[in-house]
């Protein structure tokens, strides 16, 4: 009975009798303890950690002290709380509850105890193997040529293929257009892929012509959520705006068929609400402007891209200097994956005060909505569906939820 306390008897109950035999004691000292009952499933797995875990000395065994296993999950769970991903933080505190599982088992934890780390253990695992999972390659459409138009896209803001696909690839699809036809731009959204379109735009008794070819993009008016809050500090006829406003006829050109990409008002919309497309939003916003105002510059059809009847090179694979890193999240390749934890144990690293010098606004980064429109100080008379979309909150429902809780 040298180990003492009645602890060690309700832990190690097959090595207690053991030494009890030793000192000529016949009886099993586990009958005092009904708890313990031999051939149990608990008794077989504490047997095996113990045998891992025993050294001898003079020919008696000695289980290992359970601090091993204690220092063990208290390590992962204090890494869990310096590293800032999410992925770092689901793998530390996933070997925290693996280490404390046989904790538990050496000190006969109560039973609900068993229960809840099976289920942390699922719940932070499951997960790390899902994040795993969205590091993959990420397979797009072939017909939709979706390969392209996500090239497009990470051209203008870096969005990753699988915030591409998850979000922008479905609200776009590509159409086919014939020469001489007239598109629908009060309710879709275009890209042109392949062929030249010739827009007429008027606004304040002010008209313009001009071509658009492949790499270019129209109506900007779909953007508006990303640029109207303006609008409201403006005072009467300044209060108009030119790219909200005007209106534009757009007919694929007589001289041959055009491929479009084309997306609805309402998801145009949403895209430029979400927090994960906002960068690719504002990307393909910036794009435009830019487009629209060299044509107003040029102030006509004389232009170099009126002769341009080949597919732009924003949607040519990607150059090797393009290729993003294996390392940076996002980037589709598993192939360099460990080089991409690495990566990831350092960069997301943080002591905290005095240790290290803190990041502000860790949790603020995309969490506030865009600011409410303010009512105008001289209203001019609105189209319905302006009136419908000022109405309508700025946020998406899955936003909206977010801010609510």
């Amino acid at each position: 009975q040298s180990l003492g306390h009645a602890s060690t008897v309700d832990a190690y109950p097959k090595y207690y009798t053991e030494l009890n035999d030793d000192a000529g004691e016949s009886e099993d000292t586990t009958n005092g303890y009904p708890d313990q009952k031999k051939g149990t499933i608990k008794t077989m797995f504490q047997e095996i950690l113990l045998k891992a875990t025993s050294s001898s000395t003079n020919g008696t065994n000695y289980a290992t002290d359970d601090r091993i296993f204690s220092n063990l999950f208290s390590l992962f769970f204090v890494l869990a709380g310096i590293f800032g991903d999410l992925l770092i933080i689901r793998i530390c505190l996933t070997c925290a509850y693996i280490f404390m599982l046989p904790f538990q088992i050496l000190m006969n934890g109560y039973k609900e105890n068993y229960a809840w780390i099976a289920a942390c253990i699922y719940l932070h695992g499951s997960t790390v193997v899902r994040l795993i999972i969205n590091e993959g390659k990420v397979k797009l459409d072939e017909k939709q040529e979706q390969e392209a138009l996500w090239r497009y896209f990470y051209r203008l803001s870096g969005i990753s293929r699988l915030l591409f696909k998850s979000h922008i690839a479905k609200c776009f699809e590509l159409v086919d257009a014939k020469a001489g036809e007239k598109l629908n731009t009060n309710e879709y959204f275009y890209i042109i892929l392949d062929g030249k379109v010739d827009i007429k735009t008027s606004f304040n008794g002010s008209n313009n012509e001009y071509t658009l070819v492949s790499g270019e993009s129209f109506d900007v008016k779909h953007l508006k959520p990303l640029f109207r809050v303006r609008g409201a500090y403006l005072q009467g006829e300044n209060q108009r705006n030119y790219f909200v406003e005007h209106d534009l006829i757009a007919t694929v050109s007589p001289t041959a068929n055009a491929k479009l990409y084309r997306c609805s008002s309402e998801s145009m919309h949403e895209l430029c609400n979400k927090v994960e497309t906002k960068d690719a939003s504002q990307g393909l916003l910036i794009s435009t402007l830019y487009e629209t105002s060299e044509r107003l510059r040029l102030n006509g059809r004389s232009s170099v891209h009126d002769n341009i009847h080949i597919r732009s090179a924003i949607f040519d694979p990607l150059e090797d200097f393009e290729q993003p890193a294996p390392y940076l999240a996002g980037s589709g390749s598993l192939s360099g994956f460990h080089h991409q934890i690495l990566h990831t144990l350092k960069a997301s690293f943080l002591l905290p005060w005095p240790l290290m010098t803190w990041v502000p606004g860790l949790r603020q980064i995309g969490s506030l909505p865009f600011p409410a429109q303010a009512p105008p100080a001289v209203a001019y008379e609105k189209k319905d569906d302006e009136k419908d979309a000022l109405s309508k909150p700025l946020l998406t429902s899955s936003m909206s939820s977010y801010n609510e809780v």
